[in-house]
């Protein structure tokens, strides 16, 4: 059975090209090219998993991870222009929202709060505030 360093591979995987990168020719690309400079990407429309759970969408700006069903994270333009990170449980509550305007981390029945914002943490039962802790 052949090992890696067969096929140039040093210890690290890691095999480099002999040539450099702009010397290839571009008929050989798919066959040398071991890396692309980032510099050289350019794109438009989604690049997606192959399993479609995971994207990143150019022309939105946005980074999203989904569980088959809904949109669990969230990393970039929200829906109303801001920037941000949003996660969300498997029951589409949002845990974890930071954005230029909210900064809020939160249980999924939305009972427990602390806001980083206003700086306050705030626990509440089925309907009142009983605890609030911080800024008032």
């Amino acid at each position: 059975m052949a090992n890696f360093t067969e096929f140039g591979y040093d210890n690290f995987f890691d095999r480099s090209v002999s040539k450099p990168i702009d010397s290839i020719p571009t008929i050989d690309t798919d066959v040398l090219l071991e890396g692309i400079e980032g510099e050289t990407i350019l794109g438009q429309g989604t690049i997606k998993s192959a399993n479609g759970r995971m994207f990143m969408d150019l022309n939105k700006n946005t980074f999203s991870v989904n569980d088959g069903t809904s949109e669990r994270v969230r990393l970039g333009q929200m829906e109303d222009g801001s920037y941000g990170f949003r996660v969300k449980d498997r029951d589409g509550n949002v845990l974890l929202n930071m954005t230029d305007e909210t900064n809020l981390i939160q249980s999924s029945d939305a009972r427990m709060q602390l806001d980083l914002i206003k700086k306050q943490f705030k626990v509440f039962d089925q309907i009142n505030l009983r605890v609030l802790i911080g800024n008032l």
